[in-house]
Parts: structure tokens; sequence; C-alpha cells
């Protein structure tokens, strides 16, 4: 986990609006939608400003731990505005918290030759040193970014571009043990 944080850039073109709302704790916070594609799909998803992802060892006194995890945990930042950490957020349609740890989960044309694939990466500024192979789809591919907005910005990115399938970012998402 890197050591900054990611800051919200407003005029980031997958924001779509923003709210307000009461938190857990009762206080007013102010919540920020974006969405990224999903093959066909849009799927939104809201930041829960005041929440981030933080290693476990960074974790201070003010913080409140809401998830908590072996080495990383989701916290509520203290008064110091906490110390960095990965930005989190809800799917819209309510279901767990989830983050952005890096990378894009991408599928393009399966009748794309080794050529074409080369060439769209390349276009897109994607040295090969980025990209790893997915063997359980064809032309798939986890392009490597950093952590938080990056993933989210270059899969909105790619998504729109022809002989793109799939283009998501890599999210790890609040699973419940059963």
């Amino acid at each position: 986990m890197p050591d900054k944080a990611y800051e919200l850039d407003d005029s980031s073109p997958q924001q779509t609006s923003t709210v307000s709302r009461a938190d857990a704790y009762g206080s007013s916070v102010e919540e920020k939608a974006y969405s990224y594609k999903d093959g066909d799909r849009t799927i939104g998803v809201t930041l829960q400003d005041g929440l981030v992802l933080q290693q476990n060892s960074s974790i201070s006194t003010n913080d409140t731990v809401i998830i908590k995890g072996s080495a990383q945990s989701i916290i509520s930042k203290g008064s110091d505005g906490g110390h960095g950490g990965l930005p989190v957020f809800r799917s819209e349609s309510g279901g767990g918290l989830m983050t952005l740890p890096g990378g894009v989960m991408l599928a393009l044309d399966p009748e794309w030759d080794e050529a074409q694939v080369d060439s769209f990466f390349s276009n897109n500024g994607i040295s090969p040193e980025q990209v790893s192979e997915l063997g359980f789809i064809p032309n798939g591919f986890l392009v490597n970014t950093d952590p938080g907005f990056p993933s989210l910005e270059l899969a909105n990115e790619l998504a729109e571009q022809e002989g793109v399938e799939i283009s998501s970012p890599n999210w790890w998402t609040e699973v419940e043990a059963r």
C-alpha cells in the first residue's frame, strides 16, 4: 500500500453527482457518485467520504476501525484526517464496501491476433510490463495500475474503445463468511 492518499479530482469524467447523508456516527458526510463499465452495463458506486483502507500499522488512536483485516483495515478517519489510505466505495445497489488495490481487468475482442492486441496496448500507452494474461478469458488481461483512482480512470478510458468487451477496475469487495 502506498503511504500517500489519492485526492479526489472533481473534474474526473466518471464522477456523476454529489449527495449528503448522515453516517453511522450521526454526522453529515458528503458522498460522491462514480461509475464504471461492466460489459454493456454501467455500474454506479458511491465514494464513502471519511472511510479509507489503511495498513494496520498506520492506524492511529483517533481512527475508528470499521472492518478489521489481517494486514489492512477499513477505518473512519479520525479528527486528524487520517494518514492516507485508499478510497472506499459502496455499490449503489447496496452491496458491501469496496476499494481499488490497483489494476484493470480487461477482455479484448477474442478474434484479435497478437499484433492487434499489442497495437491496442501501445496506442493506449500501456507497456508490456504492465500486462499479465488471464488464462481463463480469451484475450483477457490484468493491466497493472497504481491503487485508487488511477484504476477507475483507466478502466473508464479503455471501456469506450473499439474491441474492448470488458474493462473493469480490479475491485476488492467486502464479503461475509458463511
